[in-house]
């Protein structure tokens, strides 16, 4: 069927200009090829926008530019392109957004784990307490009132966290860890006895008083001491006599330390009691006291506190 003239003209003009819009859009796409277009970062879906660190600093722009592009090609190891990033923002900002992904990371107690892992908090060892993030999982603890010594055994051992509170003893999170420990043995019916030995200061000899885990033990001994009725109550005389029976005399004749103090204190009280018992006669406590060891020795200190307290004031 032949079409009318004009349809005819009509047809061929339509086939002409489709020809040449695809022509065109062809011939655009190879002028465009590799060209980035300027997108809005208002495109973007928001899903993933709360920890954007746009969010929490000023001086983002609102379009990303060509020319800020990080060839990942000449920096394999991608350090060009994390200079690039965090050169945007002001380096104040940083503990923010540090902060924020620690939130995230420690949305449950399940995640404290993660969280301790991600601080590296592991590998500290002995000077677990002096990390400087050891304080920022802490806080991560208590907003869960999570037990720190329970979420701290998780890692460590009971008497790997002794090890590393003497090696900080006045830091306040070693302190509360110490404090924890000694509640912990207290329920477990733990002597003052039982933990000498758990340490292995029966092995220690005459150099119990300089052995780093002395002074742990001996404020376990106080708490422990004061926790207990009178009759249950230990002598540390008693436990170094016990296990350390042929060194107590060289322990006796060692300098007086701050370390020593607690059981200078012990062994004037039982002197205290020798004397009031006997009826010891004064110039018998004197002559004692004049004879005996020098007073910047463990004993002789001891003895002449005792001797203090016994004669009389004005004599």
């Amino acid at each position: 069927m032949r079409l009318p003239y004009g349809q005819v003209g009509i047809r061929k003009h339509l086939r002409v200009q489709e020809r040449t819009h695809d022509e065109d859009e062809e011939e655009r796409m190879k002028v465009n090829f590799g060209v980035e277009a300027y997108i809005s970062k208002s495109k973007f879906p928001t899903t993933f926008s709360e920890l954007r660190p746009h969010d929490i600093t000023a001086g983002a722009q609102d379009t990303i530019h060509p020319n800020e592009r990080v060839n990942l090609e000449a920096d394999q190891n991608g350090k060009l392109a994390l200079r690039a990033i965090l050169s945007r923002y002001e380096q104040n900002a940083l503990p923010m957004i540090r902060k924020q992904l620690n939130n995230r990371l420690a949305e449950s107690s399940e995640n404290l784990q993660n969280l301790f892992y991600n601080h590296r908090l592991k590998l500290a060892g002995d000077n677990l307490f002096r990390h400087p993030l050891l304080a920022d999982w802490v806080q991560y603890v208590d907003k869960f009132n999570a037990g720190l010594l329970y979420e701290l055994h998780k890692f460590y051992t009971i008497d790997d966290l002794v090890v590393a509170v003497t090696r900080a003893p006045e830091d306040k999170v070693a302190l509360r860890v110490e404090s924890e420990i000694d509640k912990l043995w207290l329920d477990e019916n733990k002597t003052p006895d039982a933990i000498f030995t758990q340490f292995r200061l029966h092995k220690a000899e005459d150099t119990l008083f300089d052995n780093q885990l002395f002074p742990f033990w001996e404020r376990y001994y106080t708490y422990y001491n004061s926790m207990v009725p009178e009759t249950f109550k230990a002598s540390m005389y008693l436990i170094v006599g016990k296990h350390l029976r042929s060194f107590r005399e060289k322990l006796l004749d060692k300098k007086k330390t701050d370390v020593t103090s607690l059981f200078e204190e012990e062994i004037k009280k039982l002197q205290l009691e020798v004397w009031t018992l006997d009826g010891t006669l004064d110039d018998i406590v004197r002559h004692e006291v004049e004879s005996g060891p020098k007073s910047d020795t463990v004993y002789g200190s001891a003895l002449k506190n005792a001797a203090d307290e016994y004669l009389p004031k004005n004599p």
